[in-house]
């Protein structure tokens, strides 16, 4: 472990990085959570090496588990994103069959007008239809 130390030599204020005798080990398991093990006058960081290798152990499992559930839960998210992405395609499908179906319906009506209005104007035609 190390420690920054006031260095007044000269005429700026600086710090200089010292060494101590102090051995530490420090695990982040993110950006702002740490877990630091570390010499004391109590005990030396050799006696608690068995703590930091099942507490490394433990969350390394906890870790893993905790990826595999986001995972698990993005593949879910992504397959009914997708199911979403059918029914609203079908929804379009059906909506473009019925202006279709819509569109023949009008246009049978109109043929229908014509040719009533066709027999009333030539009533004896030639031409049967």
């Amino acid at each position: 472990m190390a420690k920054y130390k006031n260095n007044d030599k000269g005429s700026y204020h600086s710090m200089d990085f010292v060494l101590t005798d102090t051995l530490c080990v420090q695990m982040y398991e993110d950006t702002w959570s740490r877990k630091e093990w570390k010499d004391t006058p109590y005990f030396a960081l050799e006696e608690k090496l068995v703590r930091i290798i099942v507490y490394t152990e433990l969350y390394a499992e906890y870790s893993h588990q905790y990826y595999l559930q986001l995972e698990e839960r993005w593949r879910k998210e992504a397959i009914i994103k997708q199911q979403e992405i059918e029914k609203q395609e079908a929804i379009e499908k059906e909506q473009k069959e019925v202006e279709k179906l819509i569109l023949t319906a009008e246009n049978f009506y109109r043929a229908q007008k014509i040719e009533s209005l066709k027999s009333k104007i030539f009533p004896t035609s030639r031409y049967k239809t």
